[in-house]
Order: structure tokens, then sequence, then C-alpha cells
């Protein structure tokens, strides 16, 4: 199989016209976007040459464009990870999918409180219910900017302005999909998850990434097939829209922190109640 230079790397981003240079190929690769390369002798005195597969060239060249379309690192990290997902060890190997994600993990933990206020009023807009009151409203959405801000997660702050946001009337009336139900105590336990595997991040096993791939497979597959009798919803359908593959990449690496969140939850939930379980 092919292997290429640094430099057939930066030919070929030339020959793309995108522009690269040999620092960005090491600061890329240790961000995770890239590989490592592999080494392999000349000859004696004559050194070594650093080469990478077909498939991380192919990489790096869509790193580019993304590069000169105007991602930022955090979501550039997207592209790797999905491509590990999706298509494998032969495209992206495990340690380059743990470099990506520290790296994802940690451009979030910098969100400003700008970005923080977007992605609050979205979720808002996307959940409430039309007749909440807007001072609800307003509580809602500084309890999610400032888990997003602070990087942490408080249900005490969010559960109250959450079911009086979505179910202004108390009915406790199940809202969305019958098979997928969208309430406060759902997105709570859904946003806790994440926040307690990007704390355990660094040292999550091999096992709960690759636990997670299988399940994410599965789960692109099922969604698919299940989208539309979720959007038909006559409410909150129109949370479920259908996942291209630009949108997979897009929400990559959340997705695989979600996974292995719920693995390693369900791992430490089995080994307390065998702990917990009377001996003979």
């Amino acid at each position: 199989m092919a292997r290429h230079t640094g430099t057939d790397l930066l030919n070929a981003a030339a020959a793309c016209g995108r522009h690269a240079t040999p620092r960005l190929l090491r600061d890329w690769v240790e961000l995770g976007l890239l590989d490592h390369p592999k080494r392999r002798g000349l000859g004696r005195g004559r050194g070594v040459v650093a080469t990478w597969s077909t498939n991380q060239r192919e990489l790096f060249l869509d790193l580019l464009d993304l590069r000169a379309a105007g991602f930022a690192i955090a979501n550039m990290c997207g592209l790797p990870v999905w491509a590990w997902l999706r298509l494998g060890d032969d495209y992206v190997p495990l340690p380059q999918v743990r470099r990506a994600m520290q790296t994802w993990a940690a451009r979030r933990d910098h969100t400003s409180w700008s970005d923080s206020g977007k992605i609050a009023s979205e979720v808002v807009r996307s959940v409430a219910h039309p007749s909440a009151r807007r001072g609800v409203l307003t509580q809602l959405r500084v309890a999610i900017a400032a888990g997003q801000f602070e990087g942490r997660f408080v249900a005490d702050e969010f559960l109250p302005a959450a079911r009086y946001a979505m179910d202004p009337a108390r009915t406790r009336a199940p809202r969305g999909p019958r098979d997928v139900p969208v309430t406060p105590a759902a997105i709570a336990r859904l946003v806790e998850t994440r926040v307690r595997a990007r704390d355990r991040l660094a040292a999550m096993p091999d096992a709960a990434y690759l636990q997670a791939r299988e399940v994410y497979r599965f789960g692109v597959s099922d969604y698919a097939v299940r989208q539309p009798f979720f959007a038909a919803a006559a409410d909150l359908g129109a949370l479920f829209k259908p996942h291209d593959p630009e949108d997979q990449v897009r929400t990559a690496c959340l997705d695989l922190l979600t996974l292995m969140g719920a693995f390693t939850e369900a791992e430490s939930h089995a080994q307390g109640s065998s702990a917990a379980a009377p001996s003979d």
C-alpha cells in the first residue's frame, strides 16, 4: 500500500490550492487531527523516513478544506473521530482518536459566555412550551449557559426551570415521540452523563471506546429507519432531523463522549450490584 511523506502531503495540499507547512503537520499530529507517521530506517547512516497512509493523506486534505471554510480546531476534531466510528482503524487508529477527543474537550472548556448563550437559546427554543412565561425561559437559558460556560451541570438549577418551561400547566403529559419522550429528567440525565464522561475522559479504557463504536454504528442505522416516525410526532417532532454525514461529523465527538459515559456508568452500576450481592 502506498505511503506518503510529509513533502508528499504538502505538495498534494498545494495542488489543491491549500497552503500548509511542516509545522502544521506536526501540530495536527499532536492535536490528533492526524496520526503519528510511521518511521522506517533507510539504512546505516542514511537516516529515517516518516510516512502516512493514503487514508491519512485524504484526511489531511479534507481537514485543510475545513480549515479554509473557517472551522475551529474543536469542530475539525469531529472528522477523524467520525472516520474512526464509521470507517474503522484502517482510516484512523484509536490512539489518534483519543488525542482528538482530548483536544476537542479542552477547546470546548474555553467556550465564551456569548457562545454559551447562543447554545442555551437554541436549546430553549427547541423544547420550551409555547405558553411558558418569559421569566421562566430566561431562568432556563441562564442555567444552561452557566453550565456550558463553566463546564459543569447543576440539576437543582436546571430542573425547576426546565419543568415549568416544558410543561407550564404541570400536566406531566409526555412530550415528543412515544418511544423517546422528551422530559426535563431525561435531558438532565443526558447532560450529567456527558459531564461525568468529560471528567473521566483521559482515563477512559479502550474498551469504552470500542463498545461505544459498536453502539454508534447500530444507532446510526437504527435512527435512519426510525427518524421519519420520530419527526412525525405532533409535539417536538422537529427535534428529530435526518442526519447526513455532515451532521454526523459535526456531532461525532459529543456522540462518542455520550456513549462512553453511558457505557462506563453501566459498568459501574453492574460492579456495584455485584459487590452488594450476598455471598453464598
